[in-house]
């Protein structure tokens, strides 16, 4: 995922350079969606440090399952038999580590 990210990352980085040496005005939010929707396969909501906002996430029994987008598999991960009672908000994908918000309310 993290790779997929800085492939993002790394592409996005280029018009950017381009621009800025040719004293252009910057892409547009719209056109930046436009140019670069499909050709990476992240969920809509994942950049830089993988968040899933609650929305992408899907629990069955001891498993998470968080979206990367229509037609790619999502990934899933093992929930631990101690996991606190609540719902699931948000998750990080860290180094080694799934760090999920969870609210009691």
């Amino acid at each position: 995922m993290r790779k997929e990210t800085a492939r993002f990352w790394n592409r996005l980085v280029k018009p950017h350079k381009y621009n800025r040496r040719r004293h252009r005005k910057w892409f547009g939010k719209f056109d930046l969606n436009t140019h670069f929707k499909g050709r990476f396969d992240l969920h809509s909501q994942t950049f830089q440090v993988c968040i899933w906002k609650q929305s992408a996430i899907k629990v069955k029994g001891n498993r998470i399952f968080l979206s990367n987008g229509c037609g790619r598999k999502p990934l899933r991960f093992k929930l631990p038999r101690t996991m606190p009672m609540g719902k699931i908000v948000q998750a990080e994908l860290g180094f080694r580590e799934l760090r999920l918000t969870i609210s009691y309310f």
